[in-house]
């Protein structure tokens, strides 16, 4: 390695969130840009990593590549101000299962949906919208440098191209604010957590299952789902088609796998695992449930059962007013689209069981890690029963 590579290696293995597998920039290659996210710290695995343009990597990348050079200093917005942007990279010696599309589409999606899962529970209830509530923030442009980093390729569906970087002048979504508090993307630490080491296992160590398989295909579902309702223009029937995915996403999640089916039974299955202490939350309900006219549901299988409906009117054609897209209590309103990615938190919960009893310890050493298990669950608990509480009743609350 030269002297100013050594030198960057150090830099970079000084960063706090770097991880030693990508330290040496001679060995990552820029799969995607992110055009419409402003990191301000990596995220990133022993092959895989989103980095903001302005990590030491990313800037020796593109001294060696015009086109890489091209995309991370080009991009402007509608004054034609320089924007920061954020770029994918992948190791030069990561297996082919990780550098397959899928795993890397699967990476983006569970930082991104871990993000914005987030941000809706700090936004339910809050005169503020927190952090990145749409997946379109993490969308990949649709240009990528090619292999040897000196043109261009346009990865369309509509049409494919190669082009040099030459005068190369892209833009960000314009629907999207720059400011920092809309760009804030903390994610849920305990839901990233999860979702990473089922990412480290389906695709670093190539073990395939039937669970990992309806994981991710419902990720990516969702992905689309939590995205700005807007191909009508934020006409009335948007709301149908993202309240449609997320019914999606959720029959996915739930899917017992080929001996049955996935259905409204299925799921609500699954968040029936969930355990909240909160009473207004835990209170039972009466579902219309044709399989089971008597059943009743927590606050997740109530609000789910009601998405369902909506679902069912709008894609099946039959009248639907503004109640087949607002929830309604005595007094405020909350979109069904709103609602859907604190009940999915719950669902990835209970897919993990993170609601189960933790076992009893009697180690010393055990109890207190024990307690540090429980910990993490309450908080993130109590962020859920909050906004769900707050969804029903309408009382405000203050979120940790």
């Amino acid at each position: 390695m030269s002297a100013a590579g050594k030198q960057t290696a150090e830099t970079i293995s000084n960063l706090p969130n770097a991880i030693p597998g990508l330290a040496d920039h001679a060995k990552l290659d820029v799969a995607f840009v992110l055009p419409n996210l402003e990191l301000t710290s990596p995220v990133e695995t022993n092959y895989v990593g989103i980095l903001p343009s302005s990590d030491p990597r990313v800037i020796q990348i593109a001294k060696r590549s015009p086109a890489t050079h091209a995309l991370i200093n080009n991009f402007t917005n509608h004054r034609g101000g320089q924007i920061t942007v954020s770029v994918m990279v992948v190791h030069k010696d990561a297996p082919k299962s990780v550098k397959d599309v899928a795993a890397l589409v699967s990476f983006r999606n569970i930082y991104a949906v871990a993000c914005v899962l987030q941000s809706w529970q700090f936004s339910i209830g809050s005169p503020n919208a927190w952090g990145t509530r749409f997946s379109d923030y993490y969308d990949f442009y649709p240009y990528a440098p090619t292999p040897d980093g000196e043109h261009l390729f346009h990865i369309g569906h509509a049409f494919s191209i190669w082009d040099t970087p030459d005068n190369f002048r892209g833009q960000p979504y314009p629907e999207f604010s720059r400011n920092q508090l809309a760009l804030h993307t903390k994610y849920d630490e305990q839901l990233f957590s999860l979702l990473l080491k089922a990412w480290t296992t389906r695709f670093e160590r190539d073990r395939k299952s039937w669970k990992s398989n309806k994981l991710f295909r419902s990720l990516a579902i969702a992905y689309h789902a939590c995205s700005l309702p807007k191909k009508n223009g934020l006409w009335f029937y948007d709301f149908g088609v993202s309240i449609a995915l997320w019914i999606s996403a959720f029959e996915i999640l739930a899917h017992p796998g080929r001996s049955s089916k996935s259905d409204l039974s299925a799921v609500l299955n699954l968040l029936s695992k969930a355990r909240f202490r909160d009473a207004a939350v835990r209170r039972q309900r009466k579902i219309k449930n044709p399989k089971n006219p008597n059943q009743t549901g927590n606050a997740a299988e109530f609000l789910y059962w009601r998405s369902y409906k909506s679902r069912n009117a709008f894609l099946h054609g039959n009248p639907v007013t503004d109640h087949d897209v607002l929830y309604k209590n005595r007094s405020r309103h909350s979109l069904l689209t709103s609602v859907a990615p604190i009940l999915f938190t719950v669902a990835l919960l209970c897919h993990f069981d993170r609601f189960a009893t933790p076992p009893t310890r009697k180690i010393v050493r055990r109890r207190i890690r024990a307690l540090d298990w429980n910990m993490e669950r309450y908080f993130t608990k109590s962020r859920l029963e909050k906004a769900l509480k707050h969804i029903l009743t309408g009382k405000d609350r203050t979120l940790i």
